[in-house]
């Protein structure tokens, strides 16, 4: 089989525009003004999303409510959007720091905001929650957020998600058997996820049988 160029390893709904997302709701104003260089966007279209700055004022002012909810998937998505802010504002700071000195501590609120969504994840992991294990997994396998990589143990956890219908999980199940040139096992997985509208797997798995569909 043909390897075809794949998506990449993290396509997940929820993430933007953040402000239509369930802990958007809870968001409370900030009474604080800010300095930034250019001015707030007051009818912001649906496919522009908030600046950095503004991204991280949603996540801290929704973030005690998401702590309190009972509802699983709202503290999942604030999770995934809170990594998925830190991690590039993570990578800002490393471009920035090639041409000038970088700051000597994580800022405070970054590094709560990590702290809580690492703590969302692992606990609702440990309830085999099957997102939060596929998120867990990836952190597993790709060797993130204090998790020595293993990927072994990313495909029991990927196994588990995909049992509990997380159709993510058989994608990733798929990439590792290709790695390893697996062809057969990982279109297995491909052909699974796709019965279950996974937009990855649909994507590998039109590519590999003909490429017409496009």
């Amino acid at each position: 089989m043909a390897s075809p160029q794949h998506p990449p390893p993290q396509i997940e709904t929820g993430s933007y525009p953040p402000r239509t997302s369930t802990y958007v709701l809870y968001e409370q104003p900030s009474a604080q003004p800010t300095l930034q260089l250019f001015p707030d966007l007051l009818d912001r279209p649906p496919n522009v999303p908030p600046s950095a700055q503004e991204q991280e004022e949603i996540l801290e002012n929704a973030r005690l409510a998401v702590l309190e909810s009972p509802d699983p998937e709202m503290q999942l998505t604030w999770a995934f959007d809170t990594l998925a802010h830190v991690e590039a504002a993570a990578e800002d700071e490393r471009r920035m720091a090639r041409t000038q000195p970088s700051r000597p501590l994580t800022p405070s609120i970054q590094r709560q905001l990590r702290i809580d969504a690492v703590n969302i994840v692992s606990f609702l992991a440990d309830q085999h929650h099957p997102r939060a294990e596929y998120m867990r997994g990836m952190w597993t396998e790709f060797g993130k957020f204090g998790h020595a990589q293993n990927k072994a143990e990313a495909f029991r956890a990927y196994k588990r998600a995909a049992a509990k219908g997380y159709a993510r999980a058989e994608y990733r199940m798929g990439m590792q058997f290709e790695s390893t040139n697996e062809h057969a096992k990982a279109m297995k997985h491909y052909r699974l996820g796709e019965a279950q509208g996974d937009a990855a797997c649909c994507y590998v798995s039109n590519a590999d049988c003909g490429r017409e569909h496009f």
